[in-house]
């Protein structure tokens, strides 16, 4: 297909080109995103370096009555620039409290603020962070806690940890998730006029909060009129409910009741959860404040990182951060009169007994109340119930007065306030469906823009931001110039990460862009910082210099019958091993919404099936084809951006095989009009699975892979493993489920941010594909047991799949989980209630189905988990059931298999290391990938550890060369869609559930890097990837696959046996239906297709067998299938060989070889043990029918030994082309002359004497 036919059409990258009115500017990459047409101009000021923890920006302040920019970052520093226009290297460090603040997860230095009578004289700042205990003996529990944590006098050095992360005490701190903290406010002395501008610290002014977690931290320092407001988060862990660990919290109150934790939030005796007013009197004061001094504005907070006082109106607004288990948890509330509040009487906002008022913004936006829905209020209220305790009372009776519209009880609050709006899971903006629509969400900031820099619509309008879904909405005003919360918010702009915005003195919006490290602006042209000057009038984004197009541009193969699909043909190598090309390079393909352009391997979406063997090597040689296209954007200097849109590398996503040169090793570049040569070795013990593979060049994953370039892979069964393996579940039909999710508008955004001239589409809305399909259609047979393997490529959601008649109250069909990320579940097969299965963004899942109604079609459906406005699946293809004409199927044999070492349960003997915690969620415990040497963790070969990793739910955690196995199994960590999914013991290469799932981990065999990342590939792209060095003697990736420790499996390996009792006399003739019993890997190898039919002979044989009544043949061969006879040879000597085979055309001619007592596998062609005879023809032509046979006599005779020995036939390049009858076998001589003078004498060319001698 020409790019002609897609340069004329109205594709997406071009409309979202010219749809995009803002002048954006100064941005290199990851650029900010402004819809709708408009005259607004965006301007990068600072870039700061994102892999530079001491960089990462929290808020901006000007200095009162100055031109001077304050910036606090989260490490601690204070820095100041003489002016916005300063370089952002152009700064002074005003102080430097790195050594005070501890900056794990959410906490940090967070927000300061001037004295409100600074420009007076009262040379006077404030600074919130969190740090860590200054004097351990007065957490209230130190008690309790001291023997644990072990810090005897020095305490300091305890906390000396690389990044401030809590060592892990295993269950004595959760794992590292239990460690002190203390929210400080301390007062610095300001000098901006010294030689040295400089502050200093005078005192720390207050250090009542403290808590526990790594999040919900300090929140927003700000003054209101004389007075300093401040908020603060409720210290409470986020991976486990925390109603308050006596025995391992220090910051737990002895005797101060049973509901701390999360619930001090609400008790007015603690100060979590709060927002707090500092009066003007204790602003100066000389000691330390306590709670006492200060008066309580507001209570029911879980995290109110952000707040905005809007002067005009007196009120406060306070964006709070939710716990994110239910449909509406992130909330706006409005404080009233703030200014005027001079003593305590606390709103009540609710938490934690009331997250949200609703299930939905939608449900907000309609009134339709939906209270205490979520499973995480549901269990706080049973266990206050159950241990009779009333702290929630009193909201849950205000809230059931609103609710229902009664007057509320005298046990109800009557400071209780619900939000003035909620949120989560929904699409905000229906103008813009696609734009700023993450599974999770975190309100971060909020505003009131009151200026003259910006167009009037946005004057006087409330304005919040979110830190996932990275986008800033506005509201519309009511009648009476208020917040419309009640209606849909506006986006003002995405593709940003703001936490922090300030109105400048004329009037233009700057904002705070943290995981960037970046501030920009925003304004009107000819307004604000451009009031005056000439400047240019609105303009598109820039357009690329143009290049000269390929002349063609391939149309991708693609929409495959899942029963048949393409796969990588390999050629094999003398010493066994194997080679084959993999190309990728531009295709185009069409699909209901249009054309798109995009990068394919092989030609194909998605890409042939890769198959691939236990102890075998396998040489991929890995073309980049994209030398036509501009380079693009090659990030400037960042590592972590969206860039290199034709470099590329390949990933075999879940082998256990080495990460090092020249195996996987992900960080090998591959440059356009290149070839790099992938070696894989495959360990002797590499279980059978699923896997994939796909694309992982640092930077362009997301373009490449999500676009299209992803595989199958397919790890046949070893010997050893298929003797283990019931004959039923060895030899079940398989057929392919290859799904992948599109998304055009996110993956053009990733084009636009790479400048990349390649990706190209029409489509508009996300869309996903089966097999390269749109709702194809699947064939079973009914009553039959089928394998289905399913592989998923999401672009950024989990999903639930479901399998359900199309008509009500049918029964569907009966399913059992084999395997999850190509590992044998524990006890196959396992129950699949409701037919549903859990998806993540890169999951193989094998189920086997089997379906009682002929005619009774089902629907194959898929729900985005968590995606907004997403309730029920929807159809991605059907299944249709074709009648059978054999007896149903009856249960599959349980099995349960055997483990090879490398996936063994962790042994009392096993050498056990130091527990690990990690959090997956900006950056690996906050650090962003910097570099392949600088390594996140290290590891000792073969010595497992402990891990505990959060926050998978909203950012799925891949890890290659080996599995997860998942630990205990709790309500927490499970899927509200899809409950008991996950099970204690199973293995996984990609980790996604809800909390903190604690994971072991074995790393095995391998030494060398190991990558481990998010596998939403663009937020792998953009900096969530570390690297664990494992160290030890073991594999580098030169190693030949061989093992000692066969785990749990048996290291003998059956013999196979003959198929009538005793082996076939030779001479004589071998039936091909008759091969040796001992199945998959033993007496046969086959690729199990479906054929929607049973075999005529061998039912139980995974080998197709087919008969006309008067012949039985096998058929369906395939290129690397074998069969073996046990055969009983009369004499030695040589052998004529006359194959007995049908064909209607072999496209690649006959490939077969004969091999004398090889065992399980095809031996290496370049062998001369036991090699008896190749038989090459690439002329065969067929006998014109697949029922037609003729004999085919094999060029050559092959010398036998006397005696019992077995026959094994390979079939090395034949891919279903011809049906194979039988093999005679018949005595020519004791020496090859003596075969050569029969063939002569039968030819009438000699006759022969009595004696022996040759006449003529």
């Amino acid at each position: 297909m020409r790019y002609s036919v897609l340069r004329s059409s109205g594709a997406t990258l071009l409309l979202l080109h010219s749809a995009l009115s803002a002048s954006i500017r100064g941005f290199d990459s990851n650029s900010p995103v402004v819809p709708g047409e408009n005259d607004l101009v965006v301007e990068l000021i600072w870039q700061f370096d994102p892999a530079n923890l001491a960089d990462g920006i929290t808020k901006l302040q000007w200095v009162p009555g100055s031109e001077r920019v304050i910036s606090s970052h989260k490490s601690g520093l204070i820095r100041m620039h003489e002016s916005i226009l300063s370089e952002a290297e152009d700064y002074v460090t005003l102080i430097n409290m790195m050594p005070d603040v501890n900056s794990d997860g959410d906490h940090g230095l967070l927000s300061f603020q001037f004295h409100p009578d600074f420009e007076n004289g009262q040379n006077f700042a404030y600074a919130m962070y969190t740090g860590n205990p200054k004097d351990v003996s007065l957490l209230p529990n130190n008690d309790v806690v001291a023997p644990i944590r072990e810090w005897g006098e020095d305490f300091a050095g305890l906390y000396e940890w690389p990044q401030d992360k809590c060592p892990d005490l295993g269950d004595d701190n959760l794992n590292g998730s239990v460690c002190e903290k203390v929210y400080y406010i301390d007062r610095l002395i300001v000098d901006l006029d010294g030689e040295v501008p400089a502050m200093t610290k005078d005192i720390t002014l207050f250090s009542g909060v403290c808590g526990s977690s790594s999040t919900h931290g300090p929140g927003t320092i700000l003054q209101i009129g004389e007075d300093i407001v401040f908020s603060m988060g409720d210290g409470s862990q986020y991976d486990a409910f925390d109603p308050g660990f006596a025995d391992k919290d220090g910051c737990f109150v002895p005797d101060g009741g049973a509901d701390q934790g999360i619930f001090r939030s609400q008790r007015e005796d603690f100060p979590n959860g709060k927002v707090f007013k500092i009066p003007k009197e204790f602003l100066d004061s000389e000691e330390p404040i306590t709670m006492d001094d200060l008066i309580m504005i507001s209570r029911g907070n879980r995290q109110p990182y952000n707040m905005f006082y809007h002067e005009e109106n007196d009120v406060l607004y306070i964006a709070d951060v939710g716990f994110g288990d239910w449909g509406t948890t992130e909330r706006l509330f409005l404080a009233p009169n703030v200014s005027t509040i001079v003593e305590s009487d606390p709103f009540n906002w609710g938490w934690p007994c009331l997250e949200g008022m609703y299930s939905t913004a939608e449900d907000h936006f309609l009134g339709n109340y939906n209270p205490f829905d979520g499973p995480s209020e549901k269990l706080r209220a049973a266990y206050l119930e159950d241990q009779g305790l009333n702290t929630c009372d009193g909201v849950y009776e205000a809230v059931a007065a609103i609710v229902g519209g009664e007057t509320p009880s005298a046990v109800a609050d009557p400071k209780f306030r619900e939000p003035i709006f909620e949120y989560r899971n929904d699409v905000l903006d229906p103008d813009y469906p696609t734009m700023c629509v993450m599974s999770n969400a975190a309100v971060t900031s909020v505003f009131v823009y009151e200026g003259e820099a910006m167009p009037e619509e946005f004057r006087g309008k409330l304005m919040f931001a979110d830190h996932v879904k990275k986008c800033v909405w506005y509201f519309d005003n009511d009648e009476n110039g208020n917040p419309d919360t009640l209606s849909r918010p506006h986006i003002l702009i995405a593709n940003v990460d703001v936490i922090d915005m300030q109105i400048a003195p004329d009037g233009t919006i700057y904002f705070v862009d943290y995981m960037a490290a970046r501030v920009f602006r925003m304004f009107e042209y000819g307004k604000g910082v451009a009031e005056g000057v000439e400047t240019p009038p609105p303009t598109t984004a820039p357009t690329a210099a143009p290049f000269a197009l390929p002349e063609i541009i391939d149309e991708a193969n693609m929409c495959f019958d899942g029963r048949n699909m393409p796969e990588l043909k390999w050629e094999r190598n003398d010493d066994g091993s194997y080679t084959t090309e993999l190309t990728i390079g531009a295709v185009t393909y069409e699909t209901s919404q249009g054309i798109t352009r995009t990068r394919g391997f092989n030609g194909m979406i998605p890409a042939p099936i890769m198959r691939l063997k236990a102890c075998n090597t396998y040489h991929v040689k890995f073309y980049n084809e994209m030398e036509e296209w501009p380079e693009g954007f090659d990030g400037n200097g960042a590592v972590n951006a969206m860039k290199d849109p034709n470099l590329s590398s390949l990933h075999l996503h879940g082998m256990h095989i080495s990460g090092m040169p020249p195996g996987d090793d992900v960080l090998q570049i591959v440059e356009p009009g290149e070839m790099h040569e992938y070696v894989y070795t495959i360990p002797c013990d590499h279980i059978s699975g699923t896997h994939l593979y796909h694309t992982h060049h640092h930077g362009s994953t997301a373009l490449q892979t999500d676009a299209g370039a992803a595989g199958i892979i397919i790890i046949e069964s070893n010997a050893r493993e298929a003797s283990d393996m019931p004959l039923d579940i060895q030899s079940m039909p398989e057929q392919y489920l290859t799904i992948q999710e599109f998304d055009p508008i996110k993956t053009s955004l990733y084009a636009l941010e790479a400048r990349d001239r390649l990706y190209i589409t029409e489509a508009t809305t996300p869309y996903t594909m089966i097999n390269g399909c749109e709702e194809p259609v699947l064939t079973l047979e009914q009553g039959q047991w089928t394998r289905l393997r399913m592989m998923n490529i999401g672009h950024e959601y989990n999903s639930l799949l479901t399998i359900l008649p199309m008509e009500e109250d049918e029964e569907p069909c009966q399913m059992g989980l084999l395997a999850k990320d190509g590992v044998w579940v524990a006890e196959v097969p396992r129950e699949l209630p409701g037919n549903a299965i859990f998806l993540s963004v890169s999951s193989r899942v094998d189920v086997a189905i089997k379906c009682p109604i002929e005619g009774l079609k089902h629907s194959i459906l898929m729900k985005q988990i968590a995606r907004v406005g997403v309730e029920t699946g929807t159809p991605v293809a059907t299944i249709e059931i074709v009648e059978s004409a054999r007896p149903a199927d009856p249960d599959l044999t349980p099995w349960a298999p055997c483990r090879p070492y490398y996936l063994m349960d962790r042994q009392p003997e096993s050498n056990v290391g130091e527990s690990f915690t990690l959090e997956v969620r900006d950056g690996l415990n906050t650090e962003y990938f910097t570099s392949a040497d600088n390594y996140i963790r290290e590891m000792d070969l073969d010595v497992w550890e402990a891990w505990r990793v959060s926050a998978t739910d909203l950012h799925p955690f891949h890890i290659h060369i080996n599995h997860m196995q998942f630990g205990e199994v709790t309500e927490e960590n499970q899927w509200n869609d899809i409950p008991d999914w996950n099970q204690p013991g199973d293995w996984i290469d990609t980790l996604s559930a809800p909390g903190a799932v604690p994971i072991n981990l074995h790393p095995e065999k391998y030494t060398g890097a190991m990558v481990m990342h998010c596998h939403i590939a663009q937020h792998a792209d953009m900096g969530i990837l570390g690297i664990v060095l494992i160290n030890g003697e073991g594999d580098d990736g030169t190693g030949d696959g061989a093992i000692t420790d066969y785990g749990t499996c048996e290291e003998m390996i059956p013999d196979s046996t003959p198929y009538n009792t005793a082996a076939v006399k030779v001479p004589g003739v071998v039936q091909a239906e008759e091969f040796d019993i001992g199945g998959e890997g033993i007496g046969y190898h086959n690729i199990n297709i479906d054929r929607n039919t049973g075999n005529a002979m061998r039912a139980t044989e995974a080998v197709e067998v087919d008969t006309d009544g008067t012949t039985t043949w096998v058929s369906y061969i395939r290129e690397g299938e074998w069969l073996q006879y046990s055969i009983d040879i009369e004499e030695k000597g040589f052998y004529d060989v006359v194959l007995n085979i049908a064909s209607d055309g072999v496209p690649e001619g006959i490939n077969i070889s004969l091999w004398l007592d090889a065992k399980n596998e095809c031996p290496a062609p370049g062998s001369m043990e036991g090699n008896l005879q190749k038989v090459f023809d690439p002329d065969y032509e067929g006998t014109g029918s697949p029922n037609i046979f003729e004999s085919y006599n094999v060029e050559g005779y092959i010398e036998l030994p006397a005696g019992e020995h077995t026959l094994m036939l390979c079939f090395e390049g034949s891919d279903g082309g011809f049906n194979f009858d039988s093999l005679a076998i018949e005595f020519c001589g004791i020496t090859e002359n003596a075969c050569l003078e029969r063939k002569l004498i039968e030819k009438n060319q000699i006759t022969i004497s009595y004696e022996g001698e040759i006449l003529k």
